[in-house]
């Protein structure tokens, strides 16, 4: 069930709340929001997830779930699958102690890449 396309919530100990978009591909993950990006690792085992996410700043407001201005963190998180997506709990590895929690909610799959070229046509060249 992992593999596709997530709303996601981060929730931090100081009150943050962020929001945005993750990816999650055979256990690599890919997102962002409107100041911050995330990539990382992900793996699921018997119903547990476990993630390891590098968020960093790319433009606008410095503000951030975390409290403060951050330029780059990186997110130890672990929780469970459940029937809408997941939650982790987990804190940032540069601050310890600075807890935090990312509830995900699944928005759709992924498009696999010979479905989608089966459904793109590309015009010609001496097409008028």
């Amino acid at each position: 069930m992992a593999s596709g396309v997530y709303f996601i919530k981060f929730k931090s100990i100081v009150g943050g709340l962020g929001l945005g978009v993750i990816v999650l591909d055979d256990g690599r993950l890919h997102g962002g929001d409107t100041g911050y990006y995330y990539r990382g690792v992900y793996r699921i085992h018997r119903g547990t997830m476990v993630a390891m996410i590098e968020v960093t700043y790319y433009r606008g407001p410095r503000d951030s779930a975390f409290g403060g201005t951050i330029n780059r963190c990186t997110l130890l998180l672990k929780g469970g699958l459940n029937a809408r997506g997941f939650e982790l709990t987990g804190e940032m590895r540069e601050r310890a102690g600075m807890k935090m929690t990312l509830t995900a909610e699944r928005l759709c799959d992924l498009i696999s890449a010979s479905n989608a070229l089966s459904a793109v046509t590309v015009p010609h060249e001496d097409a008028p």
